[in-house]
């Protein structure tokens, strides 16, 4: 099998960056797009539990019918992202977070507020 750049990104963003590992939790943002995909696939794969936001509720369900993830919501929908992914965060286990970061249209506001929730702030 050959899922070229996008197999890379998220092959290298889970188990190089994340580090994660059998029996953890795996949050996904962009879930349905061509990299969230197949790191939602590949922590299922791992055994991890894998919960991804999308765009829309017809994304949402593809990612749990067709790409196996555990859990998923539309980020639309969803009035404060921290609720949102408490479904991940309940567990005691270790946690990894996979954001999708479109830095030229960040500002520096939104940046800390993501940091805040990756706990780095």
């Amino acid at each position: 099998m050959n899922s070229g750049m996008p197999g890379l990104t998220a092959y290298a963003g889970l188990f190089e960056v994340a580090k994660a590992k059998k029996g953890e939790s795996v949050f996904v943002s962009a879930a349905a797009g061509a990299v969230g995909q197949i790191v939602g696939q590949l922590a299922k794969l791992t055994g991890c539990y894998v919960v991804g936001s999308a765009g829309s509720d017809q994304k949402v369900n593809l990612l749990k019918t067709k790409f196996g993830f555990d859990d998923a919501f539309n980020y639309k929908k969803e009035l404060d992202l921290n609720a949102a992914l408490k479904r991940l965060r309940s567990t005691n286990q270790r946690q990894s977070f996979c954001f999708q970061f479109l830095l030229y249209a960040h500002d520096e506001d939104e940046s800390i507020i993501y940091m805040k929730l990756l706990g780095s702030s």
